[in-house]
């Protein structure tokens, strides 16, 4: 039990009272968010909105960060963090207090849709703006074990989101479940006023407008970073295809009921959770890389055997090993990007990572519902594992590559000195 213990909370980790302060802060925000979701899909079921009123939401909901990343990120590279993520909390308050009026009135779809766009364009900036935050509050050293952290805690709220959403809006309305996002918005403001550490990054001299690739370029330029980034892009369309097709896969082939398939749901959650907390123990930037071969590696493999998958049992054990390899790839991938980042560029890199992440998870559901409707659950599953399997081979060749030639060169200023 002890063993257990020291491995969901290292040693550390937690002592920093900033750390914690973002960790309740992001933890209710988060419970906020998936509150406000839950809301928003039953009122336009509700309102006999159909598919496509939930299908523009969602699509509404994705647009700010694929158009304005570079310029969020341009932002958050130029502004004081205390100030700028005080300003959009308060600001995406706001904006839940008129969503939630807009509920209450009935407004149209294209009035609420707008709404969304204004709240998820202040998201643009305020998500990697807490990111960044995280190694100025406990150096690149300790950046893995408390992005771990702070991705288990977030996780956790997600599972329990959820529930929460819905027992608000049996018990009151919709707009009432907006309202609850909005305190936690006002909740977020004062956590930014009561954390201590500010990044205060320096404007750059250029002042020519911001383009969407313009934050990868250290990733282009990084042997190491390039082929995990795109093998991550690989996992994001791998795994948007088959969330189009679980729950036929759950519900229509293995025969499970919607309780089984939201227990599943909470599952995967769990063993993100376990695999991020795992993911931060990687010590170095070699390490971290292993890690990520080796998550992809289990994670493809689990994609292509659930499709396979005999009963429910089996399903749900692969989705829990599933969960857990994914969560230590999130957190490795992320934690390599933002220590070997310069320090003034990493709100552009970070900005422009979700832009392009949120595009292909945009695309991988159009194809995984192409895919589905042609190939069926099983099919689209067992091809979205091979083809992960396939990027995790190259990426592999290409990762190892890169860290023999970083311990070679390692080894050669050793001998020098």
């Amino acid at each position: 039990m002890k063993g257990m213990l020291h491995i969901l909370h290292p040693p550390g980790v937690w002592r920093d009272r900033d750390l914690r302060w973002v960790a309740v802060g992001r933890a209710v925000s988060t419970l906020g968010d998936e509150v406000a979701l839950v809301a928003l899909l039953v009122h336009l079921f509700v309102a006999g909105a159909g598919t496509t009123g939930v299908a523009a939401l969602l699509i509404a909901a994705a647009l700010p960060t694929v158009l304005l990343s570079p310029w969020a990120g341009r932002l958050i590279d130029i502004t004081d963090s205390r100030w700028l993520l005080f300003c959009t909390a308060v600001l995406q308050a706001i904006a839940c207090g008129a969503v939630a009026g807009a509920l209450v009135v009935d407004a149209s779809l294209g009035v609420l849709v707008t709404a969304v766009i204004a709240l998820q364009s202040l998201q643009v900036v305020a998500g990697p703006a807490w990111q960044v935050l995280v190694p100025t509050i406990v150096g690149d050293a300790e950046t893995g074990k408390a992005l771990a952290a702070l991705q288990s805690v977030v996780l956790l709220a997600g599972v329990f989101g959820p529930a929460l959403g819905g027992l608000v809006v049996g018990l009151w309305s919709s707009a009432v479940a907006l309202a609850v996002d909005a305190a936690s918005f006002l909740f977020l403001a004062m956590v930014a006023l009561r954390i201590r550490t500010r990044r205060r990054p320096k404007p750059s001299d250029k002042d020519e407008m911001p383009r969407l690739l313009d934050g990868l370029r250290s990733i282009r330029a990084d042997r190491m970073l390039l082929p995990l980034f795109v093998g991550l892009m690989a996992f994001v369309i791998a795994g948007e295809m088959t969330n189009v097709v679980e729950v036929f896969l759950v519900q229509g082939v293995l025969d499970g009921s919607p309780v089984v398939f939201g227990l599943l749901g909470a599952v995967f959650a769990c063993g993100a959770v376990v695999g991020s907390v795992l993911g931060g123990r990687a010590v170095d930037d070699s390490q971290r890389a292993k890690w990520a071969l080796r998550a992809a590696a289990v994670l493809a493999t689990g994609l292509f055997l659930g499709g396979l998958a005999p009963s429910l049992i089996a399903f749900g054990l692969l989705w829990a090993v599933s969960g857990v390899a994914l969560g230590a790839l999130n957190v490795v991938v992320m934690t390599l990007v933002i220590v070997r980042t310069q320090e003034a560029r990493r709100g552009l890199v970070i900005a422009s990572i979700n832009g392009i992440s949120r595009a292909f998870s945009l695309l991988a559901t159009l194809l995984g519902g192409a895919l589905g409707t042609l190939l069926g659950p099983r099919m689209t599953f067992a091809v979205a594992g091979a083809a992960a399997l396939a990027v995790t081979t190259a990426m592999g060749i290409l990762v190892t590559r890169a860290i023999q030639k970083a311990a070679s060169a390692s080894d050669y200023q050793d001998r020098s000195l």
